[in-house]
């Protein structure tokens, strides 16, 4: 199933989560192809923090826990253009 592939991929938040049962909605790329899931965290995520996907909810639902990156791996957000 593709939604569980993305358990262990980093993504970023694109709507704000407001924590414990307030969702928010995050972007993960997965192949190079981007996808939105509504995302549930234990704490408040502001747009734009990277996240680590660390469990499937079910369709379309992602639990997400804050992520500090690697300097450098910024690329694991951006989708990556076929050549």
């Amino acid at each position: 199933m593709l939604q569980e592939a993305h358990v262990g991929q980093g993504g970023t938040v694109d709507a704000r989560i407001r924590g414990d049962d307030l969702a928010g909605e995050v972007r993960v790329v997965h192949r190079g192809v981007p996808h939105t899931f509504l995302a549930y965290s234990t704490d408040a995520l502001e747009v734009g923090t990277p996240v680590l996907v660390i469990a499937n909810l079910g369709p379309g639902k992602v639990q997400v826990e804050p992520w500090d990156f690697p300097a450098g791996d910024t690329h694991l957000f951006e989708p990556v253009s076929p050549d």
